[in-house]
Formats: structure tokens, C-alpha cells, sequence
């Protein structure tokens, strides 16, 4: 690695120039250009005129949020040949380390990652056999990690646009970092921001990898079964569905007996739909006037008597109140978990008593 200094002007124009160099054909690998980088602090070192071809071959970090959809969006800006483009950041993680959280851990392997610049790297790997000149290199800031509380530094700071809480980037990095196993698009792309904040029982500060890996388990079995249901009226109450949902998992985790039937629940309002809900009874009920949690759940997306559409905290609220008593009511054992009609104050308070449940559970000192 090189120094930079202020009487060699080679160095100086290291940090301007992009343009055609004879590149150095004894380099043949990311590691070759990194080790002759010219050294700007005692972390960051910068090697320019890299040829894209080894930077297509570094991994995108461990943490990063899913980019592949946002190449589309962004390709008109590289087509313009944006100078931004030749600019990426590889992270060289200097041993193995672990990013301890909340609810569990995930590893970081020792070596070079794409620490910004994913998206430029995915449109550029796209073109394959196409990359013009103006591509065919590129700028390359180095920064060396030492441990997990720098890493997490060094990724916010270049997602900090797309740090917030709700942020389906920073969900989806979450999800990749824990090795979540979601198949719907919707799930995919994170897009599950408010289902999570409203249902974790926990700190409403805690980070949101915190939150995804507390619902590790829950969010893989909600993929299946509650992020795509077939109703579209239904499909319009995702978001809280997923989030009751959520919340009930962990309740009725235990025994394995009762989480098999809070499965089937889940089984059946994701096929349900607006013009076969009241013929598809619970095998326990005889009595075609009454309707079991789940059909509650799809008549009430058909005529919204109890629950508000908004999206405020309170309708938020409201909604999963409602849909935990539905759950609550399937669960029940013989004909009890059957109604012709329910009240307000049938399933007032339920959201609250269930999160206050998961708090001195998981959460007590």
C-alpha cells in the first residue's frame, strides 16, 4: 500500500482522474489493486482505473439491503453515464467477527465485500459482454473493518438516506443477514415495515434487526400462508393481517399441537375468498349460521363494521384487536370458537393484553 503525499503530483491526481491509463496487466486479482492502494488514513486506501471485471467478482456485504429491483430505476442514471458510477466502496473485513443483537447474532466473514455500490455493480453485471469504455473501470475506496460496531458504522453511514425504522432496505438487509427464507415478492422487498413496529413487544427503539430476528421463525411461516392471500378484499389488510399474525404465532407456539392449528387458520384465509367464505365451515361446526375466526375475518373485509382502513396508530390498533379475538376464537377448543355476531367490547384491549403477554415473556428482567 502507498502513501499519498503532496509533492508527487502522480498521487494527487489519483483522487480526479478516470480517464485512459495503461493498466498495470501484472494485477490480476481485487487484492493485487488493493495491496498497491495509495493509503489516505489509517483505514481507507483508494485505487483508481480498476477494471470492473474483479470488482463483479467481490460479494455484496452480509448487511446489504436488496438491490437487484432498483436497477431498473437507476439504469437511466448509469446510461447517462453518471461519474458515480465508477465509484464503489469494498469493505475488506480484517478477521471474522459477529454482530451480536437482541434476539441472536449473525457472522461477518473475513475478506472483501461491496460495501456501497451494489446497484452499480448488479446494472454493470447485467451488461456482461456490453460494459463500453467508459465502464470498463473504476475508482475503488478500500476501508479496512476491525470489528462489528465499525461495520455497522461504516454500512449506515452509506445507507443513512434508507436508515429509518420502517425501511424496507434496511429490512431486507436484515433478512439477508439472517438468512430468512421469504419467497412473496411483498416479502422480498421488505415491505413489511408496519406489521413488524406494531407487533414487536419489545423497545420501539430497538433496531429493526432486532425486530426481524425476534419473528425469525414467525416471518417464514407468514411468507407462506399470510403475506399472499387469494381475497383481494382481504389482500387490502395485509399489512395488519401479517402483524396479527405475527403476534399470535408467538403466543400459541407451544405446544406443537396448538401451533398446528393456528397453521391451518392461516391455511385457510389465505385461500378464502369473498364468494365461497361462508360455505368453507370448520369441519366443529354444524351450524351454518354461526362462523368460526377465520370467516369472521374475511366477512369483516367484505363489510367493515368493526375495523377502520387507515393506516393512523389507533386504526392500526383497532384492527389487530379484532383479528387476535378471531384468532383467539379459533383456537378455542369444541364449539366454543363459533359466533353469529360479535360486539366492540367482545375484542376490546386484545392487541394490548397480547403484547403486554410477549413483554413479560420474552422482555422481563
Amino acid at each position: 500500500m502507498k502513501k499519498l503525499n503532496k509533492e508527487s503530483v502522480a498521487d494527487s491526481e489519483i483522487l480526479s482522474m478516470h480517464g485512459d491509463v495503461k493498466l498495470d496487466n501484472k494485477k490480476t486479482s481485487i487484492k493485487d489493486y488493493y495491496n498497491d492502494s495509495y493509503e489516505l488514513t489509517d483505514r481507507t486506501s483508494i485505487a483508481r482505473c480498476v477494471p470492473v471485471k474483479y470488482v463483479l467478482n467481490v460479494p455484496h456485504t452480509t448487511v446489504n439491503r436488496e438491490f437487484e429491483s432498483r436497477v431498473p430505476k437507476q439504469s437511466k442514471n448509469f446510461e447517462k453515464k453518471a461519474e458515480s458510477a465508477r465509484e464503489i466502496t469494498i469493505f475488506n473485513v480484517m478477521n471474522d467477527i459477529t454482530v451480536s443483537l437482541s434476539h441472536g447474532t449473525f457472522p461477518v466473514p473475513k475478506g472483501f465485500s461491496i460495501g456501497d455500490g451494489n446497484t452499480r455493480s448488479e446494472y454493470l453485471r447485467q451488461l456482461k459482454d456490453d460494459i463500453d469504455a467508459f465502464f470498463s473501470n473504476v475508482t475503488v475506496k478500500f476501508v479496512k473493518i476491525y470489528t462489528a460496531e465499525q461495520y455497522m458504522l461504516e454500512y449506515d453511514s452509506y445507507d443513512a438516506k434508507t436508515s429509518t425504522e420502517t425501511s424496507p432496505h434496511k429490512i431486507t438487509g436484515a433478512v439477508r443477514a439472517f438468512g430468512i427464507d421469504l419467497r412473496t415478492p411483498k416479502a422480498k422487498k421488505g415491505q413489511f415495515g408496519e406489521s413488524i413496529r406494531y407487533a414487536y413487544p419489545g423497545d420501539s427503539r430497538e433496531e429493526i434487526f432486532a425486530k426481524v430476528k425476534y419473528f425469525h421463525k414467525e416471518l417464514e411461516m407468514a411468507d407462506k400462508h399470510v403475506f399472499h392471500v387469494d381475497d383481494k378484499k382481504l389482500r387490502v389488510n395485509a399489512s395488519k393481517l401479517i402483524s396479527a399474525f405475527l403476534i399470535a404465532q408467538k403466543l400459541y407456539s407451544e405446544p406443537s399441537t396448538q401451533y398446528q392449528q393456528l397453521t391451518s387458520m392461516m391455511k385457510k384465509l389465505s385461500t378464502i375468498t369473498e364468494n365461497n367464505w361462508q360455505i368453507l365451515s370448520h369441519p366443529n361446526n354444524p351450524d351454518n349460521s354461526r362462523f368460526d375466526g377465520a370467516q369472521l375475518i374475511m366477512r369483516e373485509a367484505i363489510n367493515g363494521e368493526h375495523t377502520e382502513k387507515g393506516t393512523a396508530g389507533g386504526d392500526y390498533a383497532n384492527a389487530l384487536d379484532f383479528y387476535l379475538f378471531c384468532i383467539e376464537l379459533w383456537m378455542k377448543p369444541g364449539d366454543k370458537g363459533f359466533r353469529k355476531q360479535i360486539y366492540a367490547k367482545d375484542y376490546a384491549g386484545y392487541f394490548r393484553d397480547a403484547k403486554d403477554t410477549l413483554a413479560d415473556r420474552d422482555f422481563s428482567v
